[in-house]
């Protein structure tokens, strides 16, 4: 039930426009109802032989035209506006909540996952849940209205019509449960459909270029016919309920009708109440039939509102409140030690580091020695390690996210485009002034591209950058995290796309960066970029093998000379013989 009522808060945040749709399903219900008094009324002047009041009643009816049109346009204004903006709301909601996860967090859940819910979920709720809610509105009070009246006019009849009415109830209620199990069946198979679609689009180069597209194509025609197949079975359930429901509706309406001919042969019953009768049967034994049917469609949406609700309500990490504005010292790693999850090894173990205001750093090592978990603790993607990890003396958990995401700045290999122009990529929907941008584009070798493209900086670069190259975009993303005016700026094999020419005259134009504390990850040794760095750390196993400059670690001849000069003689270097961070230096 916290499920459904997550779904009722969220439909209840427009109360007013709420209250004017329950009115104007109220004025629907009464309008109904008078229609077949006013039609009962005519139809006994015609058997009574008097027609003095014809020509009122039918000025009546054609005022009655006017005000039903009226009052069912009324209708479709109001349920049309409310249910925009209920929709609105939970999907913005929806939205906000999933992009301010960590980014852990959202990781947790395939990006197909979110789209499903985004659309294809928030669909259902509109369609089973929001709907369904005001034709269970308009039912009772057409239900409630149409008692009342026949009341007035055989109370026998009323109790005919609800008894039968029960009776169809407990008949249909034996299918209602699987109709639930086979729209949640529907519900999983559209969100598995969804997300590995999506992989597909993801991944459309891969499926090009090592040939499987028949495979591909394979795998979505069975998933695709796995849906249809739920979406069928779904269905022809829902329409053995609703079938029940419409057989007992005419059992029912059937045996009223036999009861008042008997009436109407007794005499103890007018032709007109007979017809009022006969018009507003369904009018109480629909409600009670169907209703089973509308709460199970309802209820089928909780499985949706369980998603929803764990993702409104998951503990975000708490949020610092300490607001940096500068790093006026340093940033530390003391005794930081990490592993991505409990049954995996450390990746790693020990790290004691400071890295000084606007000083340059370059981090070294074979694939899998940690340089990228490094950078990726220090940009807060994981909380769980066991140390510190200070700006200032200040643990980088107790800053504020805003402060903190300002003062940083990372450049990943695999870079993500916008389907936008290249300024807008550049600036990020930021506005800054012309010259900085310019000054940007020439730091980050971006020019050739301005020029070249047909329209300079408004060109729009295509889905992910399909105009770019890798190089290009990761130069954008450098220019990124320039404009920005990041404090630390953290390149991890940012260099990985860029030819040797580009990748050592954008890294010393980093190097140059006066005031920025540059952290540059990489596995090239360009000894005439590195003897620049005031520090190369030098990564082996989750650990800090060795630190020093340039010259420092090829005179001491240990890890980092060895490393050298494996690459200086382009050969492949087995991690078998780099399980000492001292080789000799014949290796």
């Amino acid at each position: 039930m916290r499920n459904i009522k997550l779904l009722v808060k969220f439909c209840l945040k427009h109360k007013l426009l709420f209250a004017l749709c329950t009115l104007t399903n109220l004025l629907k219900a009464g309008v109904s109802v008078s229609l077949a008094v006013l039609l009962g009324s005519i139809i006994d002047i015609f058997t009574s032989g008097d027609f003095s009041g014809l020509n009122s009643y039918l000025l009546i009816c054609a005022l009655f035209i006017v005000l039903v049109v009226i009052i069912y346009w009324l209708d479709m204004l109001v349920s049309t506006t409310y249910t925009q903006k209920t929709i609105c709301c939970i999907r913005d909601q929806l939205f906000n909540a999933i992009i301010k996860k960590d980014i852990i967090d959202f990781q947790r859940m395939h990006s197909g996952q979110y789209l499903s819910i985004l659309n294809n979920d928030i669909n259902i709720i509109k369609q089973d849940f929001i709907d369904a809610s005001f034709c269970l509105i308009f039912q009772l009070l057409y239900f409630i209205i149409s008692v009342i009246l026949l009341c007035t006019i055989s109370p026998f009849i009323v109790v005919l019509i609800i008894g039968l009415s029960i009776l169809g109830f407990i008949i249909t209620a034996a299918l209602a449960n699987n109709a639930d199990r086979k729209k949640e069946q529907f519900s999983h198979q559209l969100e598995h459909l969804s997300r590995i679609t999506m992989e597909f689009f993801t991944g459309f180069t891969v499926i090009k270029n090592f040939n499987i597209i028949d495979k591909i194509e394979s795998v979505f025609k069975k998933n695709g016919h796995k849906l249809e197949k739920s979406r069928k079975d779904c269905n022809m359930m829902i329409g053995y309920v609703n079938s029940l429901a419409v057989v007992m509706s005419i059992g029912v309406f059937l045996i009223v009708l036999v009861v008042c001919v008997k009436m109407i042969s007794s005499q103890s019953l007018s032709v007109g109440a007979a017809l009022v009768i006969m018009q507003l049967t369904n009018a109480v034994s629909e409600p009670i039939t169907q209703v089973l049917s509308i709460f199970s469609q309802m209820k089928s949406v909780q499985k949706i509102s369980k998603k929803i609700n764990a993702i409104l309500t998951t503990d975000a990490r708490p949020e610092g409140n300490i607001l940096t504005k500068s790093i006026k010292k340093n940033v530390q790693f003391k005794d930081v030690s990490f592993s991505y999850g409990p049954e995996d090894l450390p990746s790693l173990k020990n790290i004691n580091l400071t890295f000084e205001k606007g000083k340059k750093y370059v981090v070294i090592g074979e694939s899998g020695s940690g340089k990228s978990t490094l950078a990726r603790l220090l940009m807060r993607y994981y909380d769980n390690y066991s140390g510190k990890i200070l700006i200032d003396n200040v643990s980088i958990n107790e800053v504020s996210s805003d402060c903190f995401y300002s003062l940083f700045s990372m450049i990943e290999p695999n870079v993500f485009i916008f389907n936008e122009s290249l300024k807008e990529n550049l600036c990020l929907f930021n506005r800054f002034k012309p010259e900085k941008i310019h000054e940007v584009i020439d730091k980050t070798r971006l020019h050739n591209l301005v020029n070249m493209l047909p329209r300079g900086l408004d060109t729009v670069v295509g889905e992910k950058g399909s105009t770019l190259s890798g190089g290009e975009c990761q130069r954008v993303a450098l220019g990124r995290a320039l404009l920005k005016d990041s404090q630390v700026l953290i390149l991890d094999e940012f260099n990985s796309n860029l030819d040797n020419e580009t990748s050592v005259g954008i890294e010393q134009s980093m190097l140059n960066l006066d005031g920025i504390t540059v952290i540059t990850i990489t596995h090239k040794i360009i000894p005439s970029i590195l003897s620049q760095y005031d520090e190369i750390i030098v990564m082996h196993k989750g650990r800090v093998a060795e630190t020093g400059d340039f010259a420092s670690l090829i005179a001491q001849k240990g890890y980092f000379y060895s490393m050298y000069h494996m690459q200086q003689e382009d050969v492949v270097f087995p991690k078998s013989l780099v399980s000492s961070p001292h080789l000799a230096p014949a290796l």
